[in-house]
């Protein structure tokens, strides 16, 4: 990686991702954990326009509409829930295991599990970035990555596998427009999913 102004870019990605996987995992509050998400998922972005081809900026670009699509389904289950701290997700699956379900898919999603569509956006920014000669860029992307997942897998665990009788959580009835956002935003996550070229090609109009 050479010390120019992409090379900036692509550093202050890389020190955006670990940052923000570094800030989430110490988080109690749910919050606070998905803004320190999003200043990591920005730094994804960054390589992209760092790397400065075409493909680049294409992934660039559909990453950023995929996390978009992500947020918005997570966030709709926090507001609607009224979660404050991340131990009030626990039992969650078990008091609704609709919402449970499609809050679980959100944020694998945005951990980038495969075959979601954020492992896809995550692939195709790490994949321009090899393609473009930045190979320890590329592999310090994957590794941190690897590292942020954390903090999705306890959210997870904890919708899942705990559920202490001492500490009652409400589960709010999801309203019409809640679940109008949330069943489009996961039909998406799913489509996505099965094709994950479709916001490739979207895009590609866009950068033309």
């Amino acid at each position: 990686m050479k010390l120019g102004g992409a090379g900036i870019v692509m550093l202050a990605g890389l020190v955006s991702i670990l940052v923000g996987s570094i800030g989430a995992i110490n988080q109690t509050k749910i919050k606070r954990m998905l803004g320190y998400s999003g200043v990591g998922h920005v730094g994804f972005m960054l390589i992209g326009i760092g790397v400065g081809t075409y493909s680049s900026l294409q992934a660039t670009i559909t990453y950023m509409l995929i996390y978009v699509i992500m947020t918005i389904n997570s966030f709709a289950i926090v507001r609607n829930q009224a979660i404050g701290k991340i131990v009030e997700l626990r039992g969650l699956s078990r008091r609704n295991g609709v919402l449970g379900m499609t809050m679980g898919l959100g944020l694998m999603s945005i951990a980038g599990v495969p075959p979601l569509a954020g492992f896809y956006n995550k692939y195709v920014v790490v994949l321009s970035a090899l393609t473009g000669g930045e190979i320890v860029v590329g592999l310090v992307a994957i590794i941190l990555s690897v590292i942020s997942g954390f903090y999705y897998v306890r959210l997870i665990r904890y919708m899942y596998f705990k559920d202490k009788a001492e500490i009652t959580v409400v589960t709010p009835r999801v309203g019409v427009r809640t679940g109008i956002v949330l069943g489009i935003t996961t039909y998406m996550i799913l489509t996505l999913m099965l094709y994950p070229s479709l916001m490739m090609e979207i895009t590609r109009a866009v950068v033309y």
